[in-house]
């Protein structure tokens, strides 16, 4: 998000301010995601009858806001709530596996809101370990999943994992459940709730690479060396290598 200040002049035209966007969160290299970092949450489920429909009518399919756990790399963010009421879908869970060359590193999980009601905010739990709840964004006071829109104060939230809290397999899944936090409660779709622009767990993919097996030189009558130069010792002394050649111990068991 870019802020400025623009002076606008009445019965004139006024130009905006040219400015280079800069930290895109687009481009932060990370092990996976859901979503897009688009300050909107279209993508994900029911999002687009957000817009038109309260999140309680009859026309939305999945008018309980909860597609079941999301498993990374197998669903899409489709399968995955755009809005997250305290009262209404709480705790989603979310599955995935680090290799051990992640399982040694402290990683971010990161969590973009679009918006936030009664300060609700996203609390995780890694594997049984929960940190502390994040500050609460700022935000303009209204229920904007229920007055049809998603704008709020778009607001970036980071949780550092300290690497003792991962699942210490290549096949044994991670779990993460999301809860709502807040210091105020509700019921229904009138509790704390915040909705999503993107998720994702910060980290630089490392390529695999395979090493080609050790191949030790071999040596045929052709070229192996036939003679060695002499050498001088400390005392000035010269002598002569001893080398068995191959062709040298070819020659001999061929007898």
């Amino acid at each position: 998000m870019h802020r400025t200040t623009l002076t606008v002049k009445g019965g004139v035209n006024n130009g905006l301010l040219s400015f280079k966007a800069e930290d895109d969160p687009t481009y932060t290299p990370h092990l996976w995601r859901i979503g897009e970092w688009d300050g909107q949450p279209l993508e994900f489920l029911n999002a687009n009858e957000m817009l038109t429909m309260h999140p309680a009518d009859v026309r939305i399919p999945q008018r309980n806001w909860y597609s079941g756990d999301y498993f990374i790399g197998v669903q899409s963010a489709k399968d995955f709530a755009a809005v997250y009421w305290q009262d209404i879908n709480d705790h989603p869970a979310i599955f995935f596996t680090l290799k051990e060359a992640y399982r040694t590193q402290d990683l971010t999980l990161r969590i973009g809101l679009t918006a936030a009601f009664e300060g609700a905010r996203p609390q995780i739990t890694l594997n049984g370990w929960t940190p502390r709840a994040p500050a609460k964004t700022l935000q303009p006071k209204g229920r904007q999943a229920i007055l049809g829109t998603y704008r709020g104060v778009n607001a970036v939230i980071e949780v550092p994992i300290p690497k003792e809290n991962w699942a210490q397999s290549d096949t044994l899944p991670n779990k993460i459940t999301i809860k709502v936090a807040s210091g105020s409660s509700g019921e229904g779709f009138m509790s704390p709730h915040f909705i999503v622009d993107c998720i994702d767990l910060l980290g630089t993919p490392i390529e695999e690479t395979s090493v080609p097996p050790t191949i030790a030189p071999t040596f045929s009558p052709t070229n192996a060396p036939a003679t060695i130069a002499p050498v001088r010792d400390a005392a000035g002394t010269l002598s002569t290598p001893v080398l068995l050649c191959a062709a040298a111990v070819l020659a001999h068991f061929a007898m």
